[in-house]
Protein backbone atom coordinates (compact mmCIF):
# COMPACT_ATOMS: atom_id res chain seq x y z
CA UNK A 1 0.00 0.00 0.00
CA UNK A 2 1.56 3.27 -1.14
CA UNK A 3 0.55 6.69 0.22
CA UNK A 4 2.01 10.12 -0.44
CA UNK A 5 4.56 10.02 2.36
CA UNK A 6 4.25 6.45 3.63
CA UNK A 7 4.72 2.93 2.34
CA UNK A 8 3.24 -0.21 3.90
CA UNK A 9 4.90 -3.54 3.04
CA UNK A 10 3.20 -6.81 4.03
CA UNK A 11 5.10 -10.06 4.52
CA UNK A 12 5.23 -13.27 6.48
CA UNK A 13 7.22 -12.98 9.69
CA UNK A 14 10.60 -14.64 9.17
CA UNK A 15 14.18 -13.40 9.10
CA UNK A 16 14.85 -14.38 5.47
CA UNK A 17 12.03 -12.21 4.16
CA UNK A 18 13.07 -9.35 6.49
CA UNK A 19 16.54 -9.40 4.98
CA UNK A 20 15.00 -9.48 1.52
CA UNK A 21 12.82 -6.44 2.29
CA UNK A 22 15.78 -4.52 3.68
CA UNK A 23 17.84 -5.30 0.57
CA UNK A 24 14.91 -4.28 -1.61
CA UNK A 25 14.59 -0.92 0.16
CA UNK A 26 18.32 -0.34 -0.11
CA UNK A 27 18.19 -1.07 -3.84
CA UNK A 28 15.29 1.38 -4.19
CA UNK A 29 17.43 4.26 -2.90
CA UNK A 30 19.76 4.44 -5.89
CA UNK A 31 17.28 5.01 -8.76
CA UNK A 32 14.73 6.99 -6.71
CA UNK A 33 17.07 9.24 -4.71
CA UNK A 34 14.77 8.56 -1.74
CA UNK A 35 15.99 7.13 1.54
CA UNK A 36 14.03 4.95 3.94
CA UNK A 37 14.22 6.33 7.48
CA UNK A 38 14.43 3.16 9.55
CA UNK A 39 14.45 5.12 12.84
CA UNK A 40 11.03 6.60 12.06
CA UNK A 41 9.67 3.36 10.66
CA UNK A 42 7.89 0.63 12.63
CA UNK A 43 7.07 -3.05 12.26
CA UNK A 44 3.67 -4.49 13.18
CA UNK A 45 3.32 -8.19 14.02
CA UNK A 46 0.37 -10.53 14.38
CA UNK A 47 0.53 -13.96 16.04
CA UNK A 48 4.35 -13.96 16.02
CA UNK A 49 6.63 -15.32 18.74
CA UNK A 50 8.75 -12.96 20.81
CA UNK A 51 12.00 -14.52 19.50
CA UNK A 52 10.96 -14.04 15.88
CA UNK A 53 9.85 -10.44 16.53
CA UNK A 54 13.17 -9.64 18.21
CA UNK A 55 15.16 -11.18 15.36
CA UNK A 56 13.28 -9.26 12.68
CA UNK A 57 13.42 -5.89 14.48
CA UNK A 58 17.19 -6.33 14.97
CA UNK A 59 17.61 -7.23 11.30
CA UNK A 60 15.58 -4.26 10.08
CA UNK A 61 16.83 -1.75 12.66
CA UNK A 62 13.26 -0.70 13.42
CA UNK A 63 11.04 -0.55 16.50
CA UNK A 64 7.87 -2.56 17.01
CA UNK A 65 4.65 -0.54 16.62
CA UNK A 66 2.24 -2.34 18.89
CA UNK A 67 -0.43 0.15 19.85
CA UNK A 68 -1.21 1.06 16.26
CA UNK A 69 -1.41 -2.61 15.38
CA UNK A 70 -3.88 -3.24 18.20
CA UNK A 71 -6.16 -0.45 17.12
CA UNK A 72 -6.09 -1.45 13.46
CA UNK A 73 -6.66 -5.15 14.18
CA UNK A 74 -9.38 -4.74 16.77
CA UNK A 75 -11.37 -2.11 14.96
CA UNK A 76 -10.68 -3.50 11.52
CA UNK A 77 -11.86 -7.02 12.39
CA UNK A 78 -15.18 -5.90 13.86
CA UNK A 79 -15.85 -3.32 11.13
CA UNK A 80 -15.13 -5.88 8.45
CA UNK A 81 -17.70 -8.29 9.82
CA UNK A 82 -20.24 -5.54 10.33
CA UNK A 83 -19.98 -4.85 6.61
CA UNK A 84 -20.87 -8.48 5.87
CA UNK A 85 -23.65 -9.03 8.41
CA UNK A 86 -26.21 -6.92 10.18
CA UNK A 87 -24.95 -7.96 13.61
CA UNK A 88 -27.22 -7.88 16.69
CA UNK A 89 -26.71 -4.91 19.02
CA UNK A 90 -25.86 -7.22 21.91
CA UNK A 91 -23.08 -8.79 19.89
CA UNK A 92 -21.60 -5.41 18.87
CA UNK A 93 -21.62 -4.33 22.51
CA UNK A 94 -19.85 -7.56 23.50
CA UNK A 95 -17.12 -7.00 20.87
CA UNK A 96 -16.59 -3.42 22.02
CA UNK A 97 -16.32 -4.64 25.60
CA UNK A 98 -13.70 -7.24 24.66
CA UNK A 99 -11.69 -4.66 22.70
CA UNK A 100 -11.78 -2.13 25.50
CA UNK A 101 -10.67 -4.59 28.16
CA UNK A 102 -7.91 -6.01 26.00
CA UNK A 103 -6.58 -2.62 24.95
CA UNK A 104 -6.10 -1.45 28.55
CA UNK A 105 -5.60 -4.68 30.48
CA UNK A 106 -4.16 -7.11 27.91
CA UNK A 107 -7.03 -9.53 28.58
CA UNK A 108 -10.69 -9.87 27.67
CA UNK A 109 -11.63 -10.57 31.31
CA UNK A 110 -9.47 -8.24 33.42
CA UNK A 111 -10.63 -4.69 34.09
CA UNK A 112 -7.49 -3.29 35.72
CA UNK A 113 -5.58 -0.70 33.74
CA UNK A 114 -2.33 -1.89 32.18
CA UNK A 115 0.06 0.13 30.07
CA UNK A 116 0.09 -0.52 26.32
CA UNK A 117 3.47 -1.65 25.02
CA UNK A 118 4.36 -4.87 26.81
CA UNK A 119 4.18 -8.42 25.45
CA UNK A 120 0.53 -8.58 26.56
CA UNK A 121 -0.36 -6.27 23.67
CA UNK A 122 -0.18 -9.13 21.18
CA UNK A 123 -3.59 -9.44 19.55
CA UNK A 124 -5.09 -11.98 21.93
CA UNK A 125 -8.46 -10.65 20.84
CA UNK A 126 -8.01 -12.61 17.65
CA UNK A 127 -8.57 -15.75 19.72
CA UNK A 128 -12.03 -14.44 20.62
CA UNK A 129 -12.81 -13.27 17.11
CA UNK A 130 -11.42 -16.48 15.61
CA UNK A 131 -14.68 -18.28 16.31
CA UNK A 132 -16.41 -15.71 14.10
CA UNK A 133 -13.68 -14.96 11.61
CA UNK A 134 -11.49 -18.08 11.37
CA UNK A 135 -9.67 -16.42 8.49
CA UNK A 136 -7.37 -18.24 6.11
CA UNK A 137 -7.46 -21.62 7.84
CA UNK A 138 -11.23 -21.79 7.59
CA UNK A 139 -11.21 -20.82 3.93
CA UNK A 140 -8.76 -23.61 3.16
CA UNK A 141 -10.93 -26.15 4.94
CA UNK A 142 -14.06 -25.27 2.96
CA UNK A 143 -14.55 -26.46 -0.60
CA UNK A 144 -16.53 -23.40 -1.64
CA UNK A 145 -17.91 -20.18 -0.23
CA UNK A 146 -21.38 -21.62 0.36
CA UNK A 147 -19.88 -23.99 2.95
CA UNK A 148 -18.04 -20.99 4.36
CA UNK A 149 -21.29 -18.97 4.64
CA UNK A 150 -23.08 -21.82 6.42
CA UNK A 151 -20.27 -22.08 8.94
CA UNK A 152 -20.30 -18.34 9.65
CA UNK A 153 -24.07 -18.30 10.18
CA UNK A 154 -23.96 -21.22 12.60
CA UNK A 155 -21.02 -19.72 14.50
CA UNK A 156 -22.66 -16.31 14.92
CA UNK A 157 -25.83 -18.04 16.16
CA UNK A 158 -23.90 -19.96 18.80
CA UNK A 159 -21.99 -16.90 19.97
CA UNK A 160 -24.78 -14.36 20.34
CA UNK A 161 -27.54 -16.76 21.33
CA UNK A 162 -29.97 -15.57 18.69
CA UNK A 163 -31.53 -17.31 15.72
CA UNK A 164 -30.43 -16.17 12.29
CA UNK A 165 -32.85 -16.96 9.56
CA UNK A 166 -31.07 -19.01 6.88
CA UNK A 167 -33.30 -18.70 3.87
CA UNK A 168 -32.64 -20.69 0.71
CA UNK A 169 -32.81 -17.44 -1.22
CA UNK A 170 -30.19 -15.44 0.68
CA UNK A 171 -30.17 -11.81 -0.34
CA UNK A 172 -27.92 -11.19 -3.31
CA UNK A 173 -26.00 -8.42 -1.59
CA UNK A 174 -25.01 -10.70 1.29
CA UNK A 175 -24.08 -13.45 -1.12
CA UNK A 176 -21.85 -11.11 -3.06
CA UNK A 177 -20.11 -9.92 0.09
CA UNK A 178 -19.48 -13.44 1.33
CA UNK A 179 -18.27 -14.54 -2.08
CA UNK A 180 -15.79 -11.66 -2.14
CA UNK A 181 -14.67 -12.56 1.39
CA UNK A 182 -14.07 -16.21 0.46
CA UNK A 183 -12.15 -15.31 -2.66
CA UNK A 184 -10.01 -12.93 -0.63
CA UNK A 185 -9.16 -15.61 1.93
CA UNK A 186 -8.49 -18.34 -0.64
CA UNK A 187 -6.17 -16.08 -2.63
CA UNK A 188 -4.28 -14.78 0.40
CA UNK A 189 -2.01 -17.83 0.50
CA UNK A 190 -1.06 -17.45 -3.17
CA UNK A 191 -0.14 -13.81 -2.66
CA UNK A 192 1.91 -14.72 0.39
CA UNK A 193 3.84 -17.35 -1.56
CA UNK A 194 4.48 -14.81 -4.32
CA UNK A 195 6.15 -12.56 -1.75
CA UNK A 196 8.41 -15.45 -0.78
CA UNK A 197 9.58 -15.84 -4.37
CA UNK A 198 10.16 -12.09 -4.77
CA UNK A 199 12.27 -11.72 -1.66
CA UNK A 200 14.30 -14.93 -1.95
CA UNK A 201 17.79 -13.84 -2.79
CA UNK A 202 19.75 -15.48 -5.58
CA UNK A 203 22.09 -17.51 -3.42
CA UNK A 204 19.18 -18.91 -1.38
CA UNK A 205 17.31 -19.97 -4.52
CA UNK A 206 20.41 -21.73 -5.84
CA UNK A 207 20.73 -23.55 -2.53
CA UNK A 208 17.12 -24.71 -2.72
CA UNK A 209 17.64 -26.22 -6.19
CA UNK A 210 19.66 -29.10 -4.71
CA UNK A 211 17.08 -30.04 -2.09
CA UNK A 212 14.56 -32.79 -2.86
CA UNK A 213 11.54 -32.49 -0.56
CA UNK A 214 10.39 -35.36 1.68
CA UNK A 215 6.95 -35.15 3.33
CA UNK A 216 5.83 -37.71 5.89
CA UNK A 217 6.30 -39.22 9.29
CA UNK A 218 9.07 -38.89 11.83
CA UNK A 219 8.62 -41.78 14.25
CA UNK A 220 10.45 -43.08 17.31
CA UNK A 221 10.79 -46.86 16.92
CA UNK A 222 11.09 -49.02 20.03
CA UNK A 223 12.77 -52.30 19.05
CA UNK A 224 12.32 -55.21 21.44
CA UNK A 225 14.30 -58.39 20.71
CA UNK A 226 13.88 -61.36 23.12
CA UNK A 227 16.95 -63.45 23.88
CA UNK A 228 14.85 -66.57 24.54
CA UNK A 229 11.51 -67.78 23.13
CA UNK A 230 8.67 -65.53 24.25
CA UNK A 231 6.23 -66.84 26.86
CA UNK A 232 2.74 -65.31 27.11
CA UNK A 233 1.55 -63.43 30.23
CA UNK A 234 5.06 -62.76 31.57
CA UNK A 235 8.16 -60.70 30.83
CA UNK A 236 10.93 -62.12 28.66
CA UNK A 237 14.65 -61.26 28.88
CA UNK A 238 16.04 -59.43 25.87
CA UNK A 239 17.21 -56.08 24.56
CA UNK A 240 15.21 -52.90 23.94
CA UNK A 241 16.51 -50.12 21.70
CA UNK A 242 15.19 -46.66 20.86
CA UNK A 243 15.68 -46.10 17.13
CA UNK A 244 14.85 -43.05 15.04
CA UNK A 245 12.35 -44.11 12.40
CA UNK A 246 9.41 -43.30 10.19
CA UNK A 247 9.36 -44.11 6.48
CA UNK A 248 9.86 -40.54 5.24
CA UNK A 249 12.45 -39.79 7.93
CA UNK A 250 14.42 -42.97 7.13
CA UNK A 251 14.42 -42.18 3.41
CA UNK A 252 15.58 -38.62 4.09
CA UNK A 253 18.39 -39.71 6.43
CA UNK A 254 19.60 -42.32 3.95
CA UNK A 255 19.69 -39.68 1.20
CA UNK A 256 21.67 -37.30 3.40
CA UNK A 257 24.31 -39.96 4.10
CA UNK A 258 24.63 -40.61 0.37
CA UNK A 259 25.38 -36.96 -0.32
CA UNK A 260 21.93 -35.48 -0.99
CA UNK A 261 20.54 -33.13 1.66
CA UNK A 262 16.73 -33.35 1.59
CA UNK A 263 14.22 -30.82 2.94
CA UNK A 264 12.00 -32.60 5.48
CA UNK A 265 8.38 -31.58 6.14
CA UNK A 266 6.89 -33.38 9.13
CA UNK A 267 5.35 -32.92 12.60
CA UNK A 268 6.55 -33.87 16.09
CA UNK A 269 5.58 -33.02 19.65
CA UNK A 270 7.41 -31.26 22.45
CA UNK A 271 7.89 -34.55 24.30
CA UNK A 272 10.67 -37.04 24.95
CA UNK A 273 10.19 -38.86 21.64
CA UNK A 274 10.12 -35.57 19.72
CA UNK A 275 13.26 -34.35 21.47
CA UNK A 276 15.15 -37.52 20.54
CA UNK A 277 14.10 -37.27 16.89
CA UNK A 278 14.90 -33.57 16.65
CA UNK A 279 18.28 -33.91 18.36
CA UNK A 280 19.29 -36.68 15.95
CA UNK A 281 18.09 -34.62 12.97
CA UNK A 282 20.07 -31.56 14.03
CA UNK A 283 23.20 -33.65 14.60
CA UNK A 284 23.04 -34.68 10.93
CA UNK A 285 23.17 -31.01 9.93
CA UNK A 286 19.71 -31.10 8.33
CA UNK A 287 17.16 -28.29 8.26
CA UNK A 288 14.39 -28.38 10.90
CA UNK A 289 12.42 -25.45 9.44
CA UNK A 290 9.82 -27.73 7.81
CA UNK A 291 9.27 -29.80 10.97
CA UNK A 292 6.18 -28.67 12.84
CA UNK A 293 6.71 -28.66 16.61
CA UNK A 294 3.84 -28.10 19.04
CA UNK A 295 2.86 -29.07 22.58
CA UNK A 296 -0.49 -30.47 21.38
CA UNK A 297 1.25 -33.00 19.13
CA UNK A 298 1.98 -36.45 20.53
CA UNK A 299 5.04 -37.64 18.61
CA UNK A 300 4.43 -40.79 16.58
CA UNK A 301 5.82 -43.95 18.25
CA UNK A 302 5.94 -47.54 16.99
CA UNK A 303 6.81 -50.50 19.22
CA UNK A 304 8.27 -53.44 17.27
CA UNK A 305 8.68 -56.96 18.66
CA UNK A 306 11.15 -59.14 16.74
CA UNK A 307 11.66 -62.88 16.72
CA UNK A 308 15.00 -64.67 17.05
CA UNK A 309 15.67 -64.30 13.29
CA UNK A 310 15.28 -60.53 13.31
CA UNK A 311 11.90 -60.73 11.55
CA UNK A 312 9.06 -58.54 12.78
CA UNK A 313 6.73 -60.66 14.91
CA UNK A 314 4.29 -57.96 16.05
CA UNK A 315 4.04 -54.19 16.29
CA UNK A 316 1.87 -51.46 17.81
CA UNK A 317 1.79 -48.06 16.09
CA UNK A 318 0.62 -44.74 17.50
CA UNK A 319 0.96 -42.40 14.51
CA UNK A 320 -2.33 -40.49 14.50
CA UNK A 321 -0.50 -37.19 15.04
CA UNK A 322 1.00 -37.34 11.53
CA UNK A 323 -2.45 -37.41 9.93
CA UNK A 324 -3.85 -34.78 12.26
CA UNK A 325 -1.06 -32.18 12.32
CA UNK A 326 0.74 -32.62 8.99
CA UNK A 327 -1.99 -30.59 7.30
CA UNK A 328 -2.36 -29.01 3.84
CA UNK A 329 -2.04 -25.60 5.53
CA UNK A 330 1.36 -26.53 6.98
CA UNK A 331 2.57 -28.03 3.69
CA UNK A 332 1.46 -24.96 1.70
CA UNK A 333 3.95 -22.85 3.67
CA UNK A 334 6.77 -24.69 1.88
CA UNK A 335 5.43 -24.27 -1.62
CA UNK A 336 8.66 -22.54 -2.70
CA UNK A 337 10.76 -25.50 -1.56
CA UNK A 338 8.59 -27.95 -3.47
CA UNK A 339 8.49 -25.91 -6.68
CA UNK A 340 12.30 -25.72 -6.84
CA UNK A 341 12.98 -29.37 -5.86
CA UNK A 342 14.27 -32.02 -8.26
CA UNK A 343 11.75 -34.48 -6.77
CA UNK A 344 9.06 -34.80 -4.09
CA UNK A 345 8.58 -37.92 -2.00
CA UNK A 346 5.39 -38.42 0.03
CA UNK A 347 4.56 -41.31 2.31
CA UNK A 348 1.06 -42.65 2.82
CA UNK A 349 1.02 -41.66 6.49
CA UNK A 350 -0.37 -38.34 5.23
CA UNK A 351 -4.13 -37.92 5.25
CA UNK A 352 -5.82 -37.79 1.80
CA UNK A 353 -6.16 -33.98 1.84
CA UNK A 354 -2.48 -33.50 2.58
CA UNK A 355 -1.48 -36.04 -0.07
CA UNK A 356 -3.54 -34.19 -2.66
CA UNK A 357 -2.27 -30.74 -1.60
CA UNK A 358 1.36 -31.92 -1.88
CA UNK A 359 0.81 -33.50 -5.29
CA UNK A 360 -1.02 -30.47 -6.69
CA UNK A 361 1.87 -28.15 -5.84
CA UNK A 362 4.33 -30.56 -7.48
CA UNK A 363 2.13 -30.92 -10.58
CA UNK A 364 1.87 -27.15 -10.97
CA UNK A 365 5.65 -26.92 -11.38
CA UNK A 366 6.27 -30.25 -13.14
CA UNK A 367 8.01 -31.90 -10.16
CA UNK A 368 8.06 -35.75 -10.25
CA UNK A 369 6.38 -37.38 -7.22
CA UNK A 370 7.44 -40.60 -5.49
CA UNK A 371 4.64 -42.31 -3.51
CA UNK A 372 5.80 -44.62 -0.70
CA UNK A 373 2.87 -46.90 0.33
CA UNK A 374 3.99 -47.49 3.99
CA UNK A 375 1.53 -50.36 4.62
CA UNK A 376 -1.17 -52.45 2.95
CA UNK A 377 -3.98 -50.42 4.51
CA UNK A 378 -2.49 -47.00 3.73
CA UNK A 379 -1.27 -47.95 0.26
CA UNK A 380 -4.89 -47.68 -0.93
CA UNK A 381 -4.67 -43.90 -0.50
CA UNK A 382 -2.99 -43.76 -3.88
CA UNK A 383 -6.44 -43.86 -5.50
CA UNK A 384 -7.02 -40.11 -4.93
CA UNK A 385 -3.61 -38.99 -6.22
CA UNK A 386 -2.64 -41.58 -8.84
CA UNK A 387 -2.80 -39.01 -11.65
CA UNK A 388 0.07 -37.09 -10.02
CA UNK A 389 2.40 -40.03 -9.25
CA UNK A 390 5.59 -40.68 -11.24
CA UNK A 391 7.23 -43.37 -9.06
CA UNK A 392 5.96 -45.78 -6.44
CA UNK A 393 7.60 -48.60 -4.46
CA UNK A 394 5.16 -51.22 -3.08
CA UNK A 395 5.97 -54.69 -1.83
CA UNK A 396 3.92 -57.59 -3.19
CA UNK A 397 1.00 -57.21 -0.76
CA UNK A 398 0.89 -53.42 -1.15
CA UNK A 399 0.94 -53.81 -4.94
CA UNK A 400 -2.14 -56.04 -4.80
CA UNK A 401 -3.96 -53.62 -2.47
CA UNK A 402 -3.11 -50.65 -4.72
CA UNK A 403 -4.25 -52.49 -7.86
CA UNK A 404 -7.58 -53.35 -6.21
CA UNK A 405 -8.05 -49.74 -5.03
CA UNK A 406 -7.39 -48.41 -8.55
CA UNK A 407 -9.61 -50.99 -10.26
CA UNK A 408 -12.45 -50.52 -7.72
CA UNK A 409 -12.77 -54.20 -6.94
CA UNK A 410 -11.12 -57.28 -5.42
CA UNK A 411 -9.84 -58.75 -8.65
CA UNK A 412 -6.34 -59.35 -7.28
CA UNK A 413 -5.48 -61.59 -4.35
CA UNK A 414 -2.40 -61.70 -2.07
CA UNK A 415 0.43 -63.79 -3.44
CA UNK A 416 0.76 -67.17 -1.77
CA UNK A 417 4.41 -67.72 -0.84
CA UNK A 418 6.15 -71.07 -0.91
CA UNK A 419 8.44 -71.47 2.09
CA UNK A 420 10.82 -73.50 -0.04
CA UNK A 421 13.13 -70.88 -1.59
CA UNK A 422 14.43 -73.46 -4.07
CA UNK A 423 11.04 -73.32 -5.79
CA UNK A 424 11.11 -69.54 -6.33
CA UNK A 425 11.91 -68.06 -9.72
CA UNK A 426 11.74 -64.51 -11.04
CA UNK A 427 9.66 -65.69 -14.01
CA UNK A 428 6.95 -67.37 -11.92
CA UNK A 429 6.79 -64.45 -9.48
CA UNK A 430 6.47 -61.92 -12.29
CA UNK A 431 3.70 -63.98 -13.87
CA UNK A 432 1.69 -63.78 -10.63
CA UNK A 433 2.18 -60.02 -10.25
CA UNK A 434 2.09 -58.92 -13.89
CA UNK A 435 -1.56 -57.92 -14.16
CA UNK A 436 -1.47 -55.93 -10.90
CA UNK A 437 1.65 -54.13 -12.16
CA UNK A 438 -0.10 -53.33 -15.44
CA UNK A 439 -2.98 -51.67 -13.57
CA UNK A 440 -0.60 -49.17 -11.95
CA UNK A 441 1.26 -48.49 -15.20
CA UNK A 442 -1.91 -48.02 -17.21
CA UNK A 443 -3.17 -45.50 -14.63
CA UNK A 444 -0.24 -43.27 -15.59
CA UNK A 445 2.47 -44.17 -13.08
CA UNK A 446 5.71 -44.18 -15.05
CA UNK A 447 7.91 -46.35 -12.80
CA UNK A 448 6.79 -49.09 -10.38
CA UNK A 449 9.43 -50.57 -8.07
CA UNK A 450 8.09 -53.87 -6.65
CA UNK A 451 10.17 -55.04 -3.68
CA UNK A 452 10.47 -58.82 -3.24
CA UNK A 453 12.42 -59.04 0.03
CA UNK A 454 15.40 -61.36 -0.27
CA UNK A 455 14.45 -62.06 -3.91
CA UNK A 456 15.29 -58.56 -5.09
CA UNK A 457 13.23 -56.02 -7.01
CA UNK A 458 11.14 -55.75 -10.19
CA UNK A 459 11.74 -52.41 -11.90
CA UNK A 460 8.76 -51.78 -14.15
CA UNK A 461 8.23 -48.93 -16.62
CA UNK A 462 5.67 -47.97 -19.24
CA UNK A 463 8.07 -45.58 -20.97
CA UNK A 464 10.61 -48.13 -22.18
CA UNK A 465 14.39 -47.89 -21.89
CA UNK A 466 14.39 -44.21 -22.86
CA UNK A 467 12.61 -43.35 -19.60
CA UNK A 468 14.93 -45.61 -17.60
CA UNK A 469 17.96 -43.73 -18.93
CA UNK A 470 16.66 -40.34 -17.85
CA UNK A 471 17.57 -38.78 -14.51
CA UNK A 472 16.07 -35.85 -12.63
CA UNK A 473 16.21 -32.18 -13.51
CA UNK A 474 17.26 -29.28 -11.25
CA UNK A 475 19.98 -31.39 -9.65
CA UNK A 476 23.11 -29.99 -8.04
CA UNK A 477 25.19 -32.95 -6.76
CA UNK A 478 27.32 -32.54 -3.64
CA UNK A 479 30.96 -33.59 -3.58
CA UNK A 480 29.92 -37.00 -2.22
CA UNK A 481 27.19 -37.26 -4.85
CA UNK A 482 29.68 -36.31 -7.55
CA UNK A 483 32.04 -39.10 -6.48
CA UNK A 484 29.11 -41.54 -6.30
CA UNK A 485 28.10 -40.62 -9.85
CA UNK A 486 31.65 -40.95 -11.16
CA UNK A 487 32.32 -44.37 -9.62
CA UNK A 488 28.92 -45.94 -10.35
CA UNK A 489 28.68 -44.58 -13.88
CA UNK A 490 32.06 -46.06 -14.75
CA UNK A 491 31.29 -49.50 -13.26
CA UNK A 492 27.64 -49.63 -14.38
CA UNK A 493 27.63 -48.53 -18.07
CA UNK A 494 24.36 -47.08 -19.29
CA UNK A 495 24.42 -49.24 -22.43
CA UNK A 496 24.04 -52.41 -20.33
CA UNK A 497 20.47 -52.92 -21.61
CA UNK A 498 21.13 -52.02 -25.23
CA UNK A 499 19.08 -55.03 -26.38
CA UNK A 500 15.88 -53.10 -25.69
CA UNK A 501 17.13 -49.69 -26.81
CA UNK A 502 15.01 -49.56 -29.94
CA UNK A 503 11.77 -50.21 -28.08
CA UNK A 504 10.42 -46.90 -26.84
CA UNK A 505 7.16 -45.05 -26.40
CA UNK A 506 4.54 -44.50 -23.71
CA UNK A 507 2.78 -47.75 -24.63
CA UNK A 508 5.94 -49.84 -24.24
CA UNK A 509 6.32 -51.84 -21.03
CA UNK A 510 9.71 -52.85 -19.67
CA UNK A 511 10.37 -55.03 -16.60
CA UNK A 512 13.85 -55.71 -15.22
CA UNK A 513 14.64 -58.00 -12.28
CA UNK A 514 17.44 -56.83 -9.95
CA UNK A 515 18.57 -59.55 -7.51
CA UNK A 516 19.24 -58.93 -3.83
CA UNK A 517 22.72 -59.42 -2.39
CA UNK A 518 23.66 -61.93 0.32
CA UNK A 519 23.78 -60.19 3.70
CA UNK A 520 24.39 -60.87 7.39
CA UNK A 521 20.93 -59.87 8.58
CA UNK A 522 20.54 -58.04 11.88
CA UNK A 523 17.31 -56.04 11.28
CA UNK A 524 15.03 -55.84 8.24
CA UNK A 525 12.94 -52.78 9.17
CA UNK A 526 15.01 -50.18 7.32
CA UNK A 527 15.73 -52.10 4.11
CA UNK A 528 12.84 -50.80 2.01
CA UNK A 529 13.34 -47.20 3.16
CA UNK A 530 17.07 -47.29 2.36
CA UNK A 531 16.25 -48.80 -1.04
CA UNK A 532 14.11 -45.75 -1.86
CA UNK A 533 16.61 -43.36 -0.25
CA UNK A 534 19.46 -44.87 -2.28
CA UNK A 535 17.50 -44.60 -5.53
CA UNK A 536 16.50 -40.97 -4.94
CA UNK A 537 19.99 -39.93 -3.82
CA UNK A 538 21.47 -41.53 -6.95
CA UNK A 539 18.93 -39.86 -9.25
CA UNK A 540 19.78 -36.52 -7.60
CA UNK A 541 23.47 -37.27 -8.21
CA UNK A 542 22.76 -37.57 -11.95
CA UNK A 543 22.61 -41.35 -12.39
CA UNK A 544 19.87 -42.93 -14.51
CA UNK A 545 17.08 -45.13 -13.13
CA UNK A 546 18.84 -48.44 -13.82
CA UNK A 547 22.07 -47.35 -12.12
CA UNK A 548 20.12 -45.77 -9.25
CA UNK A 549 18.25 -49.04 -8.65
CA UNK A 550 21.56 -50.87 -8.22
CA UNK A 551 22.74 -48.28 -5.68
CA UNK A 552 19.40 -48.54 -3.83
CA UNK A 553 19.78 -52.31 -3.42
CA UNK A 554 23.35 -51.80 -2.19
CA UNK A 555 22.08 -49.29 0.40
CA UNK A 556 19.34 -51.74 1.48
CA UNK A 557 21.97 -54.44 2.03
CA UNK A 558 23.94 -52.09 4.29
CA UNK A 559 20.76 -51.29 6.22
CA UNK A 560 19.86 -54.90 7.13
CA UNK A 561 23.33 -55.43 8.57
CA UNK A 562 22.91 -52.77 11.30
CA UNK A 563 20.80 -52.36 14.45
CA UNK A 564 19.45 -48.99 13.30
CA UNK A 565 17.03 -48.32 10.44
CA UNK A 566 19.73 -46.37 8.57
CA UNK A 567 23.46 -47.14 8.85
CA UNK A 568 25.50 -44.54 10.73
CA UNK A 569 27.50 -44.07 7.52
CA UNK A 570 27.90 -45.59 4.06
CA UNK A 571 31.24 -46.70 2.63
CA UNK A 572 31.30 -45.28 -0.91
CA UNK A 573 33.65 -47.97 -2.25
CA UNK A 574 31.49 -50.77 -0.83
CA UNK A 575 28.25 -49.21 -2.13
CA UNK A 576 29.78 -48.84 -5.60
CA UNK A 577 31.10 -52.42 -5.60
CA UNK A 578 27.76 -53.87 -4.45
CA UNK A 579 25.93 -51.74 -7.03
CA UNK A 580 28.20 -53.12 -9.78
CA UNK A 581 27.40 -56.71 -8.75
CA UNK A 582 23.66 -56.03 -8.74
CA UNK A 583 23.75 -54.16 -12.04
CA UNK A 584 25.67 -56.90 -13.85
CA UNK A 585 23.23 -59.56 -12.59
CA UNK A 586 20.07 -57.66 -13.58
CA UNK A 587 17.86 -59.43 -16.12
CA UNK A 588 15.23 -58.10 -18.54
CA UNK A 589 12.01 -60.01 -17.84
CA UNK A 590 9.66 -58.28 -20.27
CA UNK A 591 9.93 -55.63 -22.98
CA UNK A 592 7.32 -55.15 -25.66
CA UNK A 593 4.65 -52.78 -26.88
CA UNK A 594 1.20 -53.12 -25.35
CA UNK A 595 -0.57 -51.66 -28.40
Amino acid sequence: MDFRDDLFLFSRANSQLAEGIKDLLSSFVRPSASTANFHKSAIFFAATSRATRSSITNTMGMTEGRSELIKSVLNGSSMYWCSVFKLPQAMIYKLEQIMSRFLWAGSDSKTTIHKVGGCATQPILLMELEAIKRGLLLAREKDNYFDFCDFVFSTVESLCGCELEKKAGMENSVRRRLEALSRHLFLQCEADQALNLIFLRGNQLKHMESEPVIIGGMVLDIHAAPSIPVNPRTTTPGKVHYVTGGVARNVAECMSKLGTKPYMISAIGLDIAGDLLLEHWKSAGLSTEGIRKHQDIQTAVVCNLFDANGELAAAVASVEAIEKFLTPEWIQQFRCNICSAPALMIDANLNPRSLEASCQIAAEFGIPVWFEPVSVAKSKRIASVVNYITFTSPNEDELVAMANALSCGDEFHPVQRDNSRSMWSAESSFKKLKHAIWVLLEKGIEVVVVTLGSDGVFLCSRGGPALMKHGLKKIKPSSFGGRLHEIVASSCPSNRFVCAANSEGSSHHLVVHFPALPASVVRLTGAGDCLVGGILASLCAGLDMMQSMAVGIAAAKAAVETETNVPSQFCLARIADDARRVYSAANVMFHQSMM
